[in-house]
């Protein structure tokens, strides 16, 4: 019979070695994604303040202002607090808590910015509010995997490593069903405002296809499409860890920069977009003005804020 220290020797531990170290490279690429999300959105922060204050701060409706709040400057903070390295010694609880907060946090501020999407297809949309249906039950539909998620993530033992740091990350079908339902009310909503721009653009032979599919904002559905889609084939795909970790750090944190520029260029539509006719005016409502009922929509093409009467300034969509 071998001694228990040359059982110990004959062990092979490479294999618990491969594991160590690859929680280790979990854990390091985990906090510079983190440290480039909440980079990303300081930057872009202070890119945009001077649009932010002209364009949202001097809305005389107090609920977008709200609405605005909630999505800019939750993401803005919570990126900031948890872009901190995580010590050893995490207990279970504490990891479990941490777990819930940061999943349901970066969940809920995704779905204020698809929200805003949904308050754009209102306004071009003001004539024929039974299309909103589908977009609506998407949106509802991605929060039920949020909130489960939630429930049953926490409690996995694997999200404290052997090294004792927390690494709450969920890895499932749910998650994967999460992503896919983000991803098809995004798809949704880039096939209504393609098909409300052509109809728009039928309409107003003078003007080109490409200048009205900018202007109401197609380049920024197509891009936070595009990047949805990249996050589901990247985990059903089986690809390096390390790179989903990143994938699922990032993937929500450039849609909210995307919508943020997506309300400001609209909300500069209003200020400088020359006149506009009944027939296109409601798809230059802005955000804060497309919870109004369709009459008052196409009033608005008459009155001062579209007459034309201001000089134009620089394009909305030139970023």
């Amino acid at each position: 019979m071998l001694a228990p220290t040359r059982l110990a020797e004959s062990i092979d531990q490479k294999p618990l070695i491969a594991v160590i170290l690859t929680i280790e490279q979990l854990a390091h690429y985990r906090h510079v994604a983190r440290v480039a999300a909440a980079v990303l959105l300081w930057y872009d922060y202070s890119l945009t303040f001077a649009w932010e204050k002209e364009r949202i701060w001097s809305s005389r409706k107090g609920w977008f202002v709200v609405f605005w709040c909630l999505l800019r400057y939750p993401p803005l903070i919570l990126k900031t607090a948890i872009s901190t390295d995580f010590a050893q010694g995490w207990k279970f609880r504490a990891c479990q808590q941490f777990f819930v907060f940061e999943w349901l946090s970066t969940s809920l501020a995704l779905s204020v910015s698809h929200l805003s999407f949904i308050f754009r297809l209102y306004a071009l949309y003001a004539d024929s509010l039974k299309l909103l249906a589908m977009p609506v039950l998407l949106w509802m539909a991605h929060l039920v995997p949020i909130f489960m998620i939630a429930h049953k993530g926490g409690n996995d033992p694997s999200i404290i490593a052997p090294n004792g740091k927390c690494l709450p990350a969920y890895k499932g079908n749910l998650l994967v069903v999460s992503i896919f339902l983000s991803s098809a009310f995004d798809c949704v909503v880039l096939v209504m405002v393609t098909t409300r721009c052509v109809s728009l653009w039928r309409r107003q032979a003078d003007k080109g296809l490409l200048s009205i599919l900018l202007r109401d904002g197609l380049g920024y559905f197509g891009i936070v499409t595009l990047m949805n889609f990249l996050s589901v084939i990247g985990l059903m795909s089986g690809i390096n860890p390390v790179v989903i970790q990143i994938i699922l750090t990032l993937s929500p944190t450039l849609p909210i920069i995307i919508v943020c520029r997506m309300i400001l260029s609209l909300r500069s539509v209003k200020r400088s977009w020359p006149a506009l006719s009944s027939d296109e005016s409601a798809s230059h409502i802005s955000l804060d003005e497309g919870l109004t009922f369709p009459h008052q929509v196409i009033s608005r093409s008459n009155s001062d804020e579209f007459s034309g009467n201001r000089p134009p300034s620089h394009h909305p969509y030139s970023l």
